[in-house]
Order: C-alpha cells, then structure tokens, then sequence
C-alpha cells in the first residue's frame, strides 16, 4: 500500500497503451479522429478503450515509427530512462553507467538513452539469451544479474574505480553491492520501490565519498507533476523521429492469451516488453493468481474517514466495516443525528473497540455543512483521507405522478452532495485515497417508480467515471436491497416493490464483502446486486441483441415474487365465464398489494378509490402481468373503473393469446357498410359515455 498510495496508477492494471483516436470532445483541438498516440490513463491501460482528459493524462501524437504494439509501451519506459540519467543523474559523456536487466523494457530504454548521451555502458541481464541482447543494444560488458559476482566483475572492468552512474530496482544484498560498484562522486539512482516502502536501510559508509542516492517514481511523477512527464515524453519522441532511439521488441499476444501473457511477466521469459492486443473479441475472464486484496492496505489507521447518512442503518453497517478493515477514525454525518437506540447502540459498540466516532449533524447538500465536515486543519483530529457517500432519500412515483419538488429531494442528497463533497475537498487540499458513492441498482436496470432516484444515482455513476479519467480516487456502487438495513428495512413498501421488479434482497454481510470486491477490481463502476433476470426479462419484453442484458434474461429460472398461483387455463370458457374468472383474479392481485382479502374489494370501485398510489398501481400491473402472460399496459388502469372493467378489457388479449374462447358473434367489418361501421361507432362511443358518467 506504501509503494502505490498518492501514485497515479494505484491499483490499476496496465500504464501505457497506443491506440487510435476515435472521437473528441467539443474543446479539443489537438487531436482528430485517427491520430495514433500514446499515453496513460489512471483508471488502467489494459482496456480497450479509454477516455482520457488531455489537461491531466499524458496524451501526445506519436510519429509512424512501427506498429501500434511497438509504441504502446514507450512511454514509461522511456520516460523513466530519461528522467532518471538525464535529468537526475546528469550523466556526461564518457561516464560509465550500469544498468541492471538490460533486456527488459527499461532497459531497452536505458541502453539507447546512455548510448545517445556517449556514455560506457555495463550492464547485467539474467540470462545468456538477455546478455546476448544486451549486448546487441550496445552495452559493452554484460554480466549475471542474479549473481553477486557482477559487483568484482565491473570493478576489474573499471580498473578498480567503480561506476559513475548505476541504474537498480534490485532489492537487499543486490542493492548493497550496486552501491559499493559506484565510484567517488557516483550516483545511486534507485527505480524500484521494495526496498523504498518497506524502509530498509542502506550502508552509509559508503557515501562519504561523495555520492549520491536518487529515487525515481514515474508513477508519482504522473500523479504530481504531470507536465514534467509530458514534456519528458515530448523530448523522447523528438529523439525518436531524428532516429536517435528505436521502438522497443514486443512479444504480442492476442486477448484470448493474456494469461500467458502474465505467466511470461512472472517468469521473466521474455525480451523487451509483453504487449496484448485487445482489439480482438472474445477472451476470456483472468484471475490473476498472487497476493490477496484488503482494504486494510488501503485504510490508514492514522486517517480518518467520512460517513455520510452514517446514522442510518445501512451507513452505520458500513461505519463497521471501515473499523473491521483498520481505520481508527470515523466521521459520521447525517441531518439528524442518532435517531434511535439501535444507532446509538451501534455507535458504542465501535467505542468500545476502541474507534474514535465523531457524530456530525450536518447536511451534506448544503455548502456550509460540509465545509465545516471536511475542513479540519485547525482541529484536533487525523486528517482526512476517504470519504464514502451513503446519503440518499426516496420520492417514489410513477413517472406521471413525478414533480419539480420530489426531483429535489432526491437530487439534494444524492447529487448535490456528490459534487459539494469532491470539490470542496480539493480546494481544502485534501489528499483522499478512497472515494466511494453509494449509487443504486435502479440506476443500471431502470425502476419505473423510481425515475428520479435512478437518474441520481446514474449521476453518481458518471462522476466517478469522469474523477477517474482525471487521476483522481473513484468507485461508484450500484447497490440492490440489502435485507435488513438501510431504506429496505424502514419501508416496507420499497421492499415489496422491488421484489416485484425481481431484485432481491443481500444479506449486509454478503452486500460488504462484494464492497471489498468493488475496490479490488479497481472499476469506477460496479454493481453489489442480485436480480433475477429471467423474471426482469419478462416484465420488460423482448430485449434488441445490442442490449447488454440481452444474454442475461434466459439464465436461471424465475423466482417470481407474486406467490405460487399458476396461470389459469381459460381454454374452452365462454367470454362471460372466462372475465369472470379474470375479475375474481384480479381481485386477488388488488387484495394482495393492498394487504386486504379478495372480499374486502370492491369489484366496481376504481383503483383510484381502492387506494391504490402509483407504486402500488405498479406493483399490481407487473402482477397481473406476470400471473396472466399478457400485456397489462399502465393506461388500462385509468380506462377500467375496477377488476370487473379491467377483466373487460384485457379477455380479448386472453383470446389473442389463444387461451381462451372468443365470442361467438365476430363482426366482420370488412363487410359492413359506411352507414353501418358510422352506427357502430356512435353505438361504441355512446357505451363509453355512459361508463365514464357511471351510468
């Protein structure tokens, strides 16, 4: 955690790509579509396409000087060559430099950067296949990296003086004899971080003959002086189109193969650089064997962490979890504080683990609220390093039943406090590491009821995306319902709803282990959910193959939320029996979502009268929907005044369907007359008439 906190990388996969511009935004005048560029990208490299703000990740045009994978692992590798002799160690003409593992991708670089300089190369490569290389590139002795011999060997090759210059990422008793094959006033230019994060000391004897120890971290050079790293990168391409430097050898492999793409970065089997081209369809999922995430690197329990909606049951389970994985130091935030003894019994359960909990009524959609969270510098407390955005209320309605104020509600907590949160932390200077906003599963699949909390919450899911194009800490969750905590538990209403929709409930335990998950995939999306595809695919239809849910409905076989009452078979049933029954059905569906009994409703009554509000009128339609196998459209609500209308309406799709019997007079309109088509029409509308004024 040491080596990555404040880099820009982090725990991303993947530090430079080439690849072709295929749009720009409005503002940007540099590049067209086509251009072949290099750069980095925060959120990772090993993708297949990246969107990139020029202002803050290195970008440039790059020279047709070889393929797209013989540029695409240029640009740190060259930068960090330069930087390091060049501008670190100022190396001169006639030096003598060593450089250890002459074949890899630095040291590629490093050869042609010493060479163009006019220094002496010695280098060292840990195999005779790497040492042929090395020595191909230009170095003029090459010795065995993975044996400490190569300390007396450059030493009789300098005649006893030592080296100028030594570039080294090895680590313990390799470092100590790179130090001691410098010569006076050498310099120790370190480009490795083991030895650096774990804090292991160097002999000091050695440089009281004036030498020097320089760390080099391309990856905090991005992160905090970006434009020292562009125009490093610049200078670079400048060399490569006079012809001074040449692209480094690629071993490419396809998508399909980037396990052994791995497999030969661990081994070391390669020369130059491992580059995967992920233009090709089709690979499969990796996981990539090695050490174990946790956030307990990712923790510090010497910072401390905002909460907000700390005090509800969801962001109190979360506020625990935080204290699981090594913080010390909670901020809880919410407008009004501890509201009941459960909170509060959760709160001293954290003190007495000994955490230090700070209750903090505030509103984090207000600019002074959460000025006042987060500006702690003339306050006794850690600073602080994470924020994680919980807050969020309900204002359910069908979208017709939606308005300006019930929009506001749920855009003040959600959005508002999503932009405040991020902005006033930077213009406090704040150093955040971990920046989490709790978005919602409404926001991936669509909730009719809840079309302003899906639209927060797909806000929240752009602007971790646009945090992370821009280098900066980043992870919105799309959350499903957590069982016994949070909005599920206070409102059971919602519950039942979403059941409806096919998602299920998760156990909080289950939903914060997928929490952990989220961080280690390194996305600036995820999603914590469990949704039973095959019944959301019922509801919602037929799905176009460009859907990206389209493979997903027919997984699985429906667990439907709307009991265990099989479809009724209306085959061979007269129209008067067949609505009969259909009415008696629908009575049971009303009877269910109003929580009475089907005797209790009144067939005639319209569902307005029922009591019916816009979720559950919802709620009611998917039901029917789901129980009959036909469409039941949210307009014929309006049109039938009750069950008993409602059955009217829907027996000719029954029919349609074929599953029951039309009536046995069908009018053939084809045959009529204009006169008699004009009389059944009056006939029709004057029928309607008298059902609306309820005649």
């Amino acid at each position: 955690h040491a080596a990555l906190k404040g880099t820009f990388f982090g725990y991303s996969l993947g530090m430079d790509c080439a690849g072709v511009v295929e749009r720009v935004g409005a503002d940007v005048q540099e590049f067209v579509p086509g251009d072949l560029v290099i750069c980095c990208a925060a959120q990772g490299t090993f993708r297949s396409f990246v969107t990139l703000n020029p202002a803050s990740s290195p970008v440039i045009k790059w020279p047709d000087i070889g393929s797209q994978a013989e540029v695409a692992g240029l640009a740190v590798a060259f930068v960090t060559a330069e930087r390091a002799l060049l501008d670190m160690a100022r190396l001169e003409p006639g030096e003598t430099v060593l450089l250890h593992s002459a074949a890899g991708g630095v040291g590629h670089a490093a050869v042609q950067v010493a060479r163009h300089r006019g220094a002496r190369v010695i280098a060292t490569a840990g195999s005779p296949e790497k040492r042929a290389r090395a020595l191909e590139l230009g170095a003029e002795l090459v010795f065995d990296s993975r044996s400490l011999d190569f300390l007396d060997q450059v030493r009789a090759a300098t005649d006893g003086r030592g080296v100028d210059v030594a570039l080294n990422f090895l680590s313990g008793d390799a470092q100590e004899a790179t130090l001691a094959a410098l010569a006076p006033y050498g310099r120790l230019v370190e480009i490795g971080k083991g030895d650096i994060s774990a804090n292991r000391g160097l002999s000091q004897a050695a440089f009281q003959e004036n030498l020097s120890f320089i760390s080099v971290d391309t990856d905090r050079l991005l992160a905090q002086r970006t434009q020292v790293f562009v125009n490093t990168l610049l200078r670079t391409r400048t060399a490569f189109e006079e012809g001074a430097y040449q692209p480094i050898p690629s071993l490419v492999l396809p998508a399909t193969e980037t396990e052994d793409a791995f497999r030969c970065i661990w081994e070391s089997t390669h020369l130059g650089r491992i580059a995967v081209d992920l233009t090709e369809r089709g690979c499969r999922g990796l996981l990539l064997a090695g050490e174990r995430f946790d956030v307990r690197r990712m923790l510090n329990p010497q910072a401390a962490y905002l909460v907000t909606g700390g005090f509800g049951g969801f962001g109190l389970r979360t506020a625990a979890w935080l204290a699981d994985h090594g913080a010390r130091h909670l901020v809880l935030a919410g407008r009004h504080g501890v509201a009941d003894d459960e909170a509060r019994q959760a709160l001293e359960a954290l003190r007495a683990r000994g955490i230090e909990v700070l209750e903090a009524v505030a509103d984090v959609s207000c600019e002074q609220d959460v000025r006042r969270l987060l500006d702690t510098r003339d306050q006794d407390h850690p600073p602080l390093r994470g924020i994680l955005h919980c807050a969020g209320v309900l204002a359910d309605a069908g979208i017709d039943a939606q308005t300006p104020e019930t929009f506001a509600r749920v855009f003040d907590a959600k959005v508002r406090s999503a932009l405040r949160l991020p902005r006033i932390s930077l213009e406090l200077d704040l150093e955040l590491d971990l920046f989490v906003l709790f978005s919602s599963v409404s926001a991936v699949v669509g909730n009719t009821g809840q079309a302003n909390y899906a639209a927060a919450n797909a806000f929240l899911d752009g602007l971790a995306v646009q945090r992370r194009s821009a280098g900066l800490p980043a992870l919105s969750v799309a959350w499903g319902a957590i069982a016994e905590t949070g909005m599920l538990a206070r409102d059971p209403d919602v519950a039942r709803h979403l059941a409806s929709l096919g998602v299920q409930a998760l156990e909080t335990d289950t939903a914060l282990a997928g929490l952990e998950a989220c961080l280690q995939s390194g996305a600036a999306e995820a999603g914590v959910f469990s949704l039973d595809w095959a019944h959301w695919g019922r509801l919602n239809g037929d799905l176009p193959e460009a859907s990206p849910y389209a493979g997903l409905v027919g997984q699985g076989e429906s667990d439907s939320s709307f009991g265990d009452a099989a479809r009724p078979d209306f085959a061979g049933m007269d129209p008067e029996q067949g609505q009969q029954l259909l009415a008696d059905i629908l009575a049971e569906e009303v009877a269910r979502v109003l929580r009475l009994t089907p005797e209790q409703v009144d067939m005639s009554a319209s569902f307005n009268s029922l009591g019916m509000d816009s979720l559950m009128a919802f709620e009611f339609t998917l039901a029917a929907q789901e129980r009959l196998r036909v469409k039941v459209r949210g307009d014929d609500l309006v049109k039938g005044p009750g069950p008993t209308r409602l059955a009217a309406i829907l027996w000719p799709r029954i029919v349609a369907a074929g599953t029951g019997n039309a009536p046995e007079e069908v009018v053939d309109v084809a045959s009529l007359s204009e006169e008699q088509v004009d009389a059944m029409l009056e006939q029709m509308q004057g029928d309607e008439q008298s059902r609306s004024e309820g005649v």
